[in-house]
């Protein structure tokens, strides 16, 4: 798996670091590479004929919530005449980190059931009482009940 110059260019783009100050290749190249994608022909990460395919968007939302949190604790302030609003950067960088993460790719889960498993899993721990409908009765009456 490596993510393509292109995919980090993009990337780059979407999270508005053109130059390499603060985040370099390599480190975007790891961030690109945790949101592996099925690829166009259907093939998953796992396969010999994967082509790479990331979720730049998903990155782009994590990169932005990091920047988020460097601006934790800032706080707005007046002096001399002038005010500052520094908490307003980490504000921009919450609603960035949300705008990317409602384009990020969906994900699932596809859940198998393994019948022979549900089947003797039943069959030891419920017992005929609890199976038969006509054995229970919902809001009996007691004693004290009027």
């Amino acid at each position: 798996m490596s993510a393509s110059a292109e995919d980090l260019n993009d990337l780059r783009l979407m999270i508005n670091e053109p130059t390499a100050t603060t985040y370099s290749d390599a480190t975007l190249a790891r961030y690109v590479e945790k949101h592996p994608l099925t690829d166009s022909d259907g093939y998953e990460p796992d396969d010999d004929d994967w082509t790479p395919t990331y979720d730049l968007n998903r990155t782009a939302s994590d990169v932005w919530y990091q920047k988020a949190m460097t601006h934790v604790g800032e706080y707005k302030f007046s002096a001399d005449g002038s005010t500052f609003e520094r908490h307003e950067v980490y504000n921009q960088c919450m609603r960035a980190a949300a705008r990317f993460g409602s384009m990020a790719a969906p994900s699932s889960l596809t859940v198998t059931v393994d019948h022979d498993y549900e089947r003797d899993y039943q069959s030891t721990y419920w017992s005929d009482e609890r199976r038969n409908p006509d054995s229970y009765i919902v809001n009996l009456a007691e004693d004290d009940d009027d």
